[in-house]
């Protein structure tokens, strides 16, 4: 039917030549991002209402990516659908590694004040990390934890002890979750639980500490934490060490199970 004669909307197109060339990749992701752009509105208000209750975020961020790498690959359909059905289908699990995740990072932040421990084990981690991407076959990735440990390196200079900077609360959040999350981006949760390993003896202690006192109504440990107590034993140096080798003991075990 044409509109006065001008606009005929019921005429067919002429359609997309089956032989024209591909459209490079940057202009194909502005073409898709225009085209979807609603949609990725909608799935971000989703995603922000999901993660108000906290417990739930890990569940949001799964369905998030899923929704997400199904628009990339012209799949998806309806989003509140694909998003609420990923969100049930992966609660469990996501909702387990968005605990240990957040112990992590609270373990992390406790061994901040000790100067070089968080960044110091974060930079054993990363060695340790990026040659576990390497033996995997991840080499674009392993980019990634090498950067940080260069980066770490440098921070290391004015970090050690005496310490003139020091990462604070959201600098250790940081390096909790870059030893937590790049593992599980390569679908190898486990070496995180390796590379975490001078985090989870601070927060193991600090979580004995709690119950100890809770029970009994005294600390368990007079020195308060894990850091504590080893510079009350050996002096400030001496917390750095002690993580630096619990870090590369955690290292040495995840290269050993990325061969496996």
């Amino acid at each position: 039917m044409a509109f006065l004669g001008l606009f005929n909307y019921s005429k067919p197109g002429p359609g997309v030549d089956k032989n024209a060339p591909k459209k490079k990749r940057f202009f194909l992701f502005f073409e898709l991002f225009f085209r979807k752009f609603w949609k990725l509105i909608q799935l971000n208000l989703l995603f922000l209402v999901c993660c108000i209750p906290i417990v739930t975020a890990g569940a949001s961020f799964t369905a998030l990516a899923y929704v997400t790498l199904k628009m990339k690959d012209q799949e998806e359909g309806y989003v509140w659908k694909s998003f609420l059905r990923s969100f049930r289908q992966n609660f469990r699990q996501s909702t387990a590694i968005w605990l240990l995740l957040l112990a992590l990072a609270e373990s992390a932040r406790l061994a901040g004040s000790a100067d070089g421990a968080a960044a110091g084990a974060s930079f054993v981690a990363m060695l340790g990390l990026m040659g576990a991407e390497t033996i995997l076959g991840f080499f674009p990735l392993a980019v990634l934890p090498a950067a940080l440990a260069g980066a770490l390196m440098a921070f290391l200079l004015w970090n050690f002890y005496p310490a003139r900077l020091l990462p604070g609360a959201v600098g250790c959040l940081f390096l909790a979750g870059a030893v937590g999350a790049i593992p599980l981006s390569i679908g190898r949760g486990d070496l995180a639980l390796l590379l975490g390993l001078p985090f989870w003896a601070e927060g193991l202690a600090a979580l004995l500490q709690g119950i100890w006192r809770r029970a009994k109504g005294r600390p368990l440990f007079k020195a308060g934490s894990l850091d504590a107590w080893l510079r009350r034993k050996g002096g400030p140096v001496s917390v750095f060490y002690v993580f630096c080798a619990l870090a590369l003991a955690g290292a040495l075990a995840a290269l050993r199970t990325a061969q496996l």
